[in-house]
């Protein structure tokens, strides 16, 4: 492993801004600095300034590769199919991707138009799209704008978009031996459920996405 004063001065020949990324991604939130980082790369740590001048810089870089590899969802699809998509895309990229260095939301108000509190073309991009699937289909600008900050606090807060189909099966082990450490005929509508076959996660996301849909169409009145 390179040392602060041995090779590594200057800009190394191997590395980049993605080699650089790709490596932070590496490291758990609580773990990353700069110093860190440049042993996992067995670099000094100023050359890594040659690329980023600080850690924050790094995790807003990140955030909006983060925004680049969910996947996209064609404005040509209907607005029911473009959400359904979307939050199927996103499901698939949370299960699948490494990245572990983020930075919170401002303070100052709700991050759903920008990357950790950084103007990101990507990010206004994704939105042009959702807001016209919308318009196109007869919701009005406001509502589209609406339901796009409705949409983004769905991604953020859910925990469900990552959760793998066997997650539930320690929770509900823990809940069958709860109920059985109580007098039979207490809870009667919660002992029917012993013997139930557990329902995949897949499953109840896809009760998410319906829910979600058709509440929207109700409150707007689109079909």
């Amino acid at each position: 492993m390179g040392s602060e004063s041995g090779a590594g001065r200057g800009r190394p020949t191997q590395m980049g801004r993605q080699t650089i990324l790709a490596a932070a991604t590496q490291i758990p939130l609580k773990e990353f600095s700069m110093r860190k980082l440049a042993e996992v790369l067995e670099v000094s740590s100023q050359s890594l300034y040659h690329y980023f001048p600080n850690k924050e810089s790094i995790a807003d870089a990140i955030a909006e590769e983060l925004v680049k590899s969910v996947p996209v969802v064609s404005r040509d699809l209907g607005w029911r199919d473009y959400l359904g998509e979307a939050l199927r895309g996103y499901r698939g990229w949370l299960r699948t991707t490494n990245f572990q260095v983020n930075r919170p939301a401002p303070t100052e108000g709700l991050g759903v138009f920008r990357v950790a509190g950084y103007p990101s073309r990507e990010l206004l991009k994704r939105f042009d799209d959702f807001v016209f699937a919308f318009r196109r289909d007869g919701f009005e600008l406001s509502e589209a704008v609406e339901i796009w900050i409705l949409f983004q606090n769905l991604l953020r807060r859910s925990d469900i978009h990552q959760a793998l189909n066997a997650r539930m099966d320690g929770p509900w082990k823990g809940f069958l031996e709860d109920l059985s450490s109580f007098e039979s005929g207490e809870f009667t509508e919660l002992e029917d459920l012993r013997g139930l076959e557990l329902v995949e996660m897949d499953n109840v996301y896809e009760a998410l996405i319906e829910v979600f849909v058709e509440g929207i169409s109700a409150r707007y009145g689109v079909s």
